[in-house]
């Protein structure tokens, strides 16, 4: 990491300049301060104090480090034959230095690559929260250039704003060796105010980390893209995001045909029930299950359910009694949903049931055969040594 810029310089009596150097991680600058004595001041800089000093005489230029690194300053002493001017513009001239040039080193010793990106296109819903795995991957082991185990990190952004979350979190610094990689959920939610038809561009950059590991968002890949069984890897991977329109607030899910053993005297029969809008609040539905009692007596149950969150199922069921029903029979069950509170919204699907045979559950499973042949051959192994010591 460069400290600082040691630079020969002359002051004029009477004036002291300090030139701190901040954190660039922090979008710092190279910040300066004039007092009107021999004498600096202690400083107070993010919980530190940067001590100065003094001397009379001759000028020299001190620089000093905290060991945390996160800055350094220069106390410049005063001497008598340097104008005014010349130090202002050394000050300006200063500032005006690129924050980069503080920055910690970076070696590029592995190349980072995505072996698994985004999909090119997706569509979303208002309130939905879209996750898709990718693999941050170290390309080093077909990287001529950086071919060892590195330290990387990733910048996520989009064109919107919407709010984005990972199993590796921006800007963390992990280590990858060459040629392995590791899983990653990345995940972006949709803003309830989202307009329908609207467009978002979502990416996932793999980055370099400092010798400090710190993430350097802005550091150049090695070689980009890597190339690799006549595929080609880039360090950036990104998805475009649709919006499109919500599902209706209240929806039923239900298989189109459901199979009852004979004979079971319990047979739970699953309707989801959905509240469709994940930016709706959670609802309460009231729902009616009605058979025509061809397997079983009818049934007619009249219950609600708890509150479902916007975006979520809760499932419900109508109970067949097929205990003395005959393989084929069939019965069909209905369900009527609707909201509850307003009873204006509502739903109604049909499900069919079929009587079969039950499905036998066989004796001699692989495992069973195993453990009683290898017990016929201890047996007999046993057997065969007590004959031989009688015999004896």
């Amino acid at each position: 990491m460069v400290a600082g810029v040691v630079v020969p310089l002359r002051a004029l009596t009477g004036l002291t300049m300090i030139l701190e150097r901040v954190d660039p991680r922090k979008g710092d600058r190279l910040k300066s301060k004039s007092t009107g004595t021999n004498d600096l001041s202690t400083l107070s800089h993010r919980g530190g104090l940067l001590q100065t000093c003094q001397k009379r005489g001759k000028g020299r230029l001190i620089n000093e480090n905290q060991k945390d690194g996160n800055f350094s300053f220069f106390a410049v002493q005063p001497l008598e034959d340097l104008k005014m001017k010349k130090l202002v513009l050394l000050a300006v001239a200063l500032m005006l230095i690129p924050g980069a040039l503080f920055s910690a080193e970076i070696i590029r010793d592995g190349d980072p690559a995505f072996f698994v990106g985004f999909s090119p296109t997706a569509q979303v819903i208002k309130g939905e929260t879209w996750c898709e795995d990718i693999a941050n991957t170290n390309f080093g082991f077909v990287s001529t250039l950086c071919p060892l185990e590195d330290t990387f990190c990733i910048h996520y952004y989009d064109l919107l704003g919407w709010a984005i979350a990972a199993d590796f979190p921006e800007g963390e610094c992990f280590i990858v060796g060459s040629g392995s990689y590791y899983w990653n959920q990345a995940c972006i939610t949709v803003p309830c105010d989202a307009v329908v038809g609207s467009f978002n561009t979502f990416c996932a950059y793999m980055a370099f980390c400092d010798v400090e590991e710190v993430c350097q968002p802005d550091s150049a890949d090695c070689e980009n893209p890597n190339v690799y069984s006549g595929g080609d890897y880039w360090s950036t991977t990104c998805v475009e995001l649709e919006v499109v329109e919500s599902p209706p607030a209240l929806y039923i899910l239900q298989d189109t045909l459901y199979y009852v053993e004979q004979g079971a005297v319990a047979a739970y029969i699953p309707f989801s029930i959905c509240n469709g809008d994940p930016c709706a609040p959670a609802t309460i539905y009231g729902y009616n299950i009605v058979s025509k009692g061809l397997v079983g007596g009818a049934i007619d149950v009249l219950d609600v359910t708890a509150g479902i969150v916007g975006g979520y199922c809760e499932e419900v069921y109508g109970i067949i009694d097929a205990g003395i029903s005959d393989v084929c029979d069939y019965d069909t069950l209905t369900i009527i949903a609707w909201d509850d509170a307003t009873g204006t919204v509502y739903d109604t699907c049909v499900q069919v049931i079929h009587v079969v045979e039950p499905v036998p559950v066989p004796l001699f499973t692989t495992p069973v055969v195993t453990i009683l042949v290898l017990a016929m051959i201890l047996a007999a192994a046993v057997i065969m040594k007590r004959t031989a010591i009688s015999k004896a």
